[in-house]
């Protein structure tokens, strides 16, 4: 009789994990073609693995569910499983109702095209509007520091990008505003104007801005040592983040 060891096993459980891994990889690199070719393969393969992990810790396991996980990681940031801006899919994940992972995966896709639906926009229009006011709405004449630095805030969100504005609700922005101060203290930042920019940030790209492997310029500028003048960091995290929304807006209109 063929006695197959623990040790067996755990091997060929990992030479599986590689080899999907490997797949994972090899998709992306169409999935989100333009990100893989400004992060390479090495930022990619170490969100992958990420992906994985923080799968399982929710039941994801089976093929489907953790890979439907890894490309939620790509459209709404990495951390979207605890984003303010996104409480449905902590409330999905973390539901002990929903005992099968496919269902659970299931209910996850409904959410997230909702979301699409009403934010990003059929061919990404609504997103496209967005990039194209933001172009033309700068976020400095909205900073002014004062006791209306938040509502200022928010009011620029709303001009910018009033259909993610309303999706989100005040309520999670307010929850967004608080990360947002705290993180901006994190790296010796004034809150004002420093917050507005950061929070603006993780509006639009995921409250964990800050250290999503996705967006490594974002904490690299924050943290700049060869630059220890927070106006310094700041400036340069506004030129960065200009650019980035410009290639942005060159990728989704071509």
């Amino acid at each position: 009789m063929l006695v197959i060891q623990k040790i067996q096993i755990e091997a060929f459980e990992q030479a599986a994990l590689k080899r999907f891994e490997d797949e994972m990889v090899a998709h992306c690199r169409q999935f989100a073609a333009k990100l893989f070719e400004i992060r390479g393969e090495d930022c990619i393969r170490e969100v992958v693995r990420l992906g994985m992990a923080r799968a399982k810790q929710y039941g994801l396991t089976n093929r489907g569910p953790m890979r439907f996980y890894i490309e939620l990681m790509f459209a709404l940031g990495c951390d979207f499983d605890s984003d303010p801006q996104l409480p449905w899919a902590k409330a999905i994940l973390q539901d002990s109702t929903v005992m099968d992972q496919m269902s659970r995966a299931d209910l996850l896709h409904a959410k997230t095209s909702e979301c699409f639906d009403r934010v990003v926009g059929l061919n990404n229009s609504i997103a496209v509007e967005a990039l194209h006011r933001l172009q033309m709405t700068p976020i400095n004449q909205y900073l002014t520091p004062g006791d209306h630095f938040q509502a200022n805030l928010f009011k620029f969100l709303s001009d910018v990008y009033p259909q993610k504005y309303h999706y989100v609700g005040e309520s999670a922005l307010r929850i967004l505003y608080s990360h947002g101060v705290e993180v901006t203290r994190s790296y010796a930042i004034p809150d004002q104007p420093g917050a507005g920019l950061i929070i603006a940030l993780m509006f639009g790209f995921g409250h964990a801005i800050a250290t999503d492997p996705l967006y490594p310029w974002v904490g690299a500028c924050l943290s700049d040592s060869d630059l220890p003048s927070p106006n310094e960091r700041l400036q340069r995290l506004y030129k960065k983040t200009m650019a980035y929304f410009g290639w942005m807006l060159k990728h989704l209109d071509s």
